[in-house]
């Protein structure tokens, strides 16, 4: 079975691959920066699971926010 760095595979399929990492790294980011679509969960986990603090669960979703800030602002910058 080829790997993805191999001869064997076309170059195109190598370059989809990339792009559907990259809309899904974007698409997870962006969501997990909305309050109310996954942030509840993550809060529960990090909370009762994970026994994180407060000023370190702050840290988490700060970085999540500016990662899909990023995200967006790159997209914006590519089309024009």
């Amino acid at each position: 079975m080829p790997t993805s760095g191999s001869l064997d595979e076309p170059v195109e399929r190598v370059r989809l691959r990339r792009w559907i990492v990259v809309v899904a790294t974007g698409v997870f980011a962006t969501t997990l920066a909305q309050p109310g679509v996954l942030r509840l969960p993550f809060q529960h986990i990090l909370r009762s699971d994970l026994h994180v603090a407060p000023h370190e669960m702050a840290a988490f979703f700060a970085g999540a926010a500016l990662a899909g800030v990023v995200f967006q602002a790159s997209g914006w910058h590519r089309v024009r």
